[in-house]
């Protein structure tokens, strides 16, 4: 394991979704030749509320506004994940995501990840522990607005 690719300064928090954020470029252009990337102009939509498409989201750039009903929950920046329900589990959306910017996001296809991880499973590994660190932050976050 790479040194210090676990070690965040700052808060928790304030990292809470962003992967791969110290990769080296070996291991983006890893993961770039397995996913599609994606350009969107502002308001177009990334996810829809209900998609059960089996793929995870990178945002590249820009930024992206997760929206819950007619509710913004939450703004996303460049290293920031999204749709992990879906790729990890198979299950919707359970918000929408539209580019509040121009935004150019990565999708990796769950097929694609099988792929990258064939060629390349320690890249493989490395995405998948950064996206248990990326959920586990954010259960702990709900817990904390819960228990407030």
């Amino acid at each position: 394991m790479a040194p210090g690719l676990f070690d965040y300064p700052g808060t928790p928090a304030a990292d809470a979704d962003v992967v791969l954020r110290d990769g080296i470029d070996a291991t983006w252009t890893m993961l770039r030749e397995h996913a599609d990337q994606r350009r969107y102009r502002p308001g177009e939509t990334v996810i829809a509320a209900d998609d059960a498409e089996r793929a995870l989201w990178i945002v590249v750039d820009g930024t992206v506004h997760v929206i819950s009903g007619r509710h913004l929950t939450d703004e996303l920046g460049p290293g920031a994940v999204l749709g992990e329900g879906q790729f990890l589990a198979g299950v919707p959306a359970t918000a929408t995501v539209r580019a509040a910017t121009g935004a150019t996001l990565l999708r990796l296809s769950l097929d694609g990840f099988e792929v990258l991880a064939a060629k390349a499973p320690v890249v493989a590994r490395q995405l998948l522990f950064e996206l248990a660190r990326v959920l586990a932050l954010r259960l702990h976050a709900l817990r904390r607005i819960v228990e407030h």
